[in-house]
């Protein structure tokens, strides 16, 4: 593996073009921004992450490079898969959450599975492609295509389950469940969000030890509320009705603890409208729709980063073609419901702005 992190200043590897590192260090850089807390191991995002604030001022900014770089980190991701750089294409695998505002899943594929073979075969490089898997899971299911989806999150629950990692496992069942409620399988969904919530409640008997305590509780709280939330939707497309009340009343009581975070909240939102729409509830279901509007407003600034949006959509649709088929004057509703079953079918990113947000020197 070669150590280009470790060239002099104006020094290029032979395959290389001298575009090359600004590119990959911007994507880190974006990365950062996007999602500061995750957990990377490459050297070059040690380097890298101090300068990340001053180089992006927003994860808007972020997101817009990302999107307005697509075509040219795909062609240089090519040159590098040509050339056997392994060390920049692990660089790149690591960017999971600039990877999937690109909106382009090939590329996510593409990249996950180069990445793969390149990783130490020990339990380093196990829980590095657990979280590779759970970052391209994630893509898959916010874009639409749940039977890959499903391939991937085999694998990551076989690792998962063997190095026993709880978390890993309530992540990537609740995202098997989702991709099981795109297709149409509630049943199947409840199966794995019941074993999601036995893996919740043994992680959750593991000790918090050092000045994270709080954080990680709020962090567990919040994935109990979601793993709720999406046994609440799978209850209610299966027509058990109430047990989805009683399903989303638990979450709906851990959301209402301490601060009302718009990530939290807003799976709460979505579900309480899908399970009032399966109740007959219209009225309450619109009300719901208009707070998930509120809340996608408030939410990083425009850039989606949950798979619950595409679910936000579908309901969205639901609401408005129910509405239509009591009183639509001039076909107000109608139009709504097409546009949201456009937006939920498709990618929920909004294009590329002509003029990105300007950038900070460094």
């Amino acid at each position: 593996m070669m150590d280009t992190w470790r060239l002099a200043p104006g020094e290029f590897p032979p395959h290389a073009v001298p575009a090359d590192d600004l590119l990959i260090d911007d994507l880190v850089l974006s990365e950062w921004v996007l999602a500061p807390t995750a957990v990377r191991v490459h050297p070059r995002y040690a380097r890298l992450r101090g300068e990340a604030p001053r180089r992006f001022t927003t994860h808007r900014g972020a997101c817009a490079w990302a999107r307005a770089h697509r075509d040219e980190l795909g062609c240089a991701v090519e040159r590098w898969e040509r050339a056997g750089d392994a060390d920049r294409l692990l660089v790149v695998a690591e960017a999971g959450t600039a990877l999937l505002h690109l909106g382009d899943t090939g590329l996510c594929r593409r990249v996950h599975d180069l990445a793969l073979p390149l990783l130490p075969d020990d339990e380093d490089g196990c829980r590095r492609a657990m979280v590779l898997g759970r970052r391209l899971t994630h893509a898959l299911i916010e874009f639409g295509e749940p039977r890959f989806a499903l391939v991937v999150c085999a694998d990551t629950l076989r690792r998962a389950r063997a190095l026993r990692e709880d978390r890993t496992q309530v992540e990537a069942l609740a995202h098997r469940a989702a991709a099981h409620l795109d297709l149409g399988d509630p049943a199947a969904a409840r199966a794995d969000l019941l074993e999601a919530l036995s893996a919740q409640d043994r992680d959750e008997t593991r000790p918090i030890r050092g000045r994270t305590g709080g954080a990680i509780r709020k962090y567990r709280a919040a994935r109990r509320a979601r793993v709720l939330c999406l046994m609440a939707q799978a209850c209610a497309r299966g027509g058990d009705v109430d047990d989805a009340v009683t399903w989303l009343d638990a979450a709906t009581a851990i959301a209402a603890v301490g601060k009302r975070q718009p990530r939290t909240l807003f799976p709460v939102h979505v579900s309480t409208a899908i399970v009032r729409l399966a109740r007959g509830e219209l009225d309450v279901a619109a009300a719901v729709g208009e707070a998930i509007t509120v809340l996608r407003a408030r939410d990083c600034a425009g850039v989606h980063t949950d798979p619950q949006y595409r679910h936000a959509h579908t309901v969205a649709a639901e609401i408005h073609t129910a509405l239509a088929r009591q009183a639509d004057p001039g076909g107000h509703h109608a139009r709504l419901a097409a546009l949201h079953r456009s937006a939920a079918a498709g990618t929920p990113y909004l294009p590329a702005p002509v003029a990105a947000e300007p950038v900070v020197p460094a």
